[in-house]
């Protein structure tokens, strides 16, 4: 995205390196203006390769779906998932809009995913340092794992 998570990390990690990445190049473009001044920041396009990190944050990345089909979206959201973990040494959080939310918001391009589910497989893939909060006014659940793969949190 536009490096919106920034800010939020600044305030309590004035100096922490940041990497922010996205699929949309024109993205990268508005968080590398955005940004310019930080000089512990850095945005880059994701390609095959992703970056190495103490803790992955990817909110908002697994919402719209567009056209995909539901169960196609969630099996690509799992393999994103796995190959942030994979690179992740402390931990890792997402977010997926929750299928317990109101009808009239389920968009036919959003994905909502079954919190029960998301939480069960998080907990059977990555390890029991898994939680999860349901508690967001927009209809969207966190799900963190704790001790990434050089933890030994598998």
């Amino acid at each position: 995205g536009y490096g919106a998570f920034l800010p939020y990390l600044r305030a309590g990690w004035p100096l922490a390196d940041y990497v922010g990445v996205d699929v949309v190049p024109e993205m990268v473009h508005a968080a590398r203006v955005r940004h310019a001044d930080d000089r512990h920041a850095r945005f880059d396009v994701v390609g095959d390769a992703l970056p190495s990190a103490d803790f992955a944050i990817m909110n908002g990345v697994f919402h719209i779906r567009q056209g995909e089909p539901a169960a196609s979206w969630e099996a690509y959201a799992r393999g994103c998932i796995q190959r942030v973990w994979e690179v992740s040494a402390a931990g890792m959080a997402f977010n997926v809009l929750s299928l317990h939310s109101e009808t009239d918001r389920r968009g036919p391009h959003l994905f909502h995913g079954a919190p029960e589910e998301w939480f069960a497989w998080c907990s059977g893939t990555f390890g029991r340092h898994v939680s999860l909060l349901h508690n967001y006014p927009f209809c969207e659940y966190d799900a963190g794992v704790e001790g990434g793969p050089c933890e030994g949190g598998w």
